[in-house]
């Protein structure tokens, strides 16, 4: 049985610089290396693939990272003022009620 040549057994010295690879490929290797990206595009061997925005991802770290801050004892305002929020969006991420408001404003539905 013949084994099939693989992006791993090739040498450094071997692989296609980035200006030799075309489209989107040329972009990931730019970011992760031109062995890594090959190694991806050997993976999917030509089928497209999408890559997601990671904006969610983002948010649920930046939101552990909040409610494991204000657990040790960091102020909201200053929560606020680290992460770019204002005080009511750390009180929701903390799931906390802020006493002004509380009661005195009216349901819309």
């Amino acid at each position: 049985m013949r084994k099939s040549l693989r992006i791993a057994d090739i040498p450094d010295d071997a692989l296609p610089s980035i200006d030799d690879l075309n489209g989107d490929l040329r972009i990931m290797a730019g970011l992760v290396g031109v062995r890594q990206a090959l190694v991806i595009a050997e993976a999917f061997d030509g089928t497209p693939i999408r890559c997601y925005g990671i904006k969610k991802l983002k948010g649920r770290w930046r939101n552990s990272a909040i409610r494991q801050m204000a657990d040790n004892g960091v102020s909201v305002i200053r929560l606020a003022r680290m992460y770019d929020l204002c005080d009511r969006q750390i009180k929701n991420i903390l799931g906390t009620v802020d006493e002004e408001t509380d009661g005195r404003q009216l349901r819309l539905f």
